[in-house]
């Protein structure tokens, strides 16, 4: 009869133990589920775990050109990169690189008038102006749009790019053989649109597009869109480009002005 009770509590034990060590594998699902970020923007889908794929870009490279030329000025900016492939040689490959960075604000501040909203931007005298709260919008933060040549090393790249100013045209040649040169002038892809749609994508929200006309393009992205009509690419009051908005391709333009610190005013 011992042996028997023995046994019986042998087995309590068993099932006890099993029992709590059940219990401390679902407290520590429980704990790492709950610390998961949930509805934040900044994390990251699957496609932007390896950005630019869906584009057919070359993850790596997008990560080296966020990593080494981009950059963020406002502390809650991300900069989002996309490249156009102009040819390779060797460890050698060149890329026409477009770099720009977005935040998030949901402020805007109004002015009665342009003398007001002067003030309000130059000496911070916002006495006739209101800040409203609206719906949230992305903000451009900073940009570049440079040919690059990335050498592949063991691990990753190292970057060439053009001077500025006048030593432009020398350094560029030393750079880009003459064939890569003549590509550059042939690209047609706008790189400012991927970059769009990936900040869109990563922030969860839409970038502000006014309508200017809708044309009888049917669309899936962008890129599926004609270049913008000769009518519109020639005016100078706004940079017009195409977009593709409920599958139709439109023409009109992007605002990216953080109006809170740039006031608009009536008629705006």
């Amino acid at each position: 009869m011992e042996t028997l009770n023995q046994k019986g509590i042998g087995n309590i034990l068993i099932v006890i133990i099993i029992i709590i060590i059940l219990a401390i594998g679902a407290v520590g699902v429980f704990y790492f589920l709950n610390q998961t970020p949930k509805n934040n923007p900044q994390t990251l889908s699957n496609s932007e775990k390896c950005p630019g794929a869906e584009y057919g870009m070359d993850c790596e490279i997008v990560k080296f050109l966020e990593a080494n030329l981009a950059w963020t000025n406002n502390e809650k900016a991300k900069a989002f990169c996309s490249y156009d492939f102009l040819g390779e040689e060797g460890n050698n490959i060149y890329i026409s690189a477009f770099c720009e960075s977005f935040y998030v604000n949901d402020k805007e501040t109004f002015c009665p008038d342009s003398d007001s909203a002067n003030k309000c931007f130059i000496s911070k005298d916002c006495g006739k102006c209101e800040k409203n709260t609206i719906a949230p919008r992305l903000i451009s933060d900073s940009g570049i749009s440079v040919p690059a040549r990335l050498t592949k090393t063991e691990t990753s790249f190292t970057l060439a790019k053009p001077l500025d100013g006048s030593g432009y045209s020398k350094s560029l040649r030393e750079i880009f053989p003459a064939e890569f040169r003549d590509k550059l002038s042939q690209s047609r892809k706008d790189l400012s649109l991927i970059s769009i749609a990936r900040a869109e994508t990563y922030f969860n929200v839409r970038a502000f597009f006014a309508t200017e006309k809708i044309l009888d393009f049917v669309c899936e992205k962008s890129a599926d869109c004609p270049e913008v009509p000769g009518e519109y690419a020639m005016r100078s009051n706004c940079p017009f480009q195409m977009n593709c908005i409920d599958k139709k391709c439109v023409v009109g333009c992007y605002d990216f002005i953080d109006h809170e610190t740039l006031p608009k005013t009536a008629g705006q």
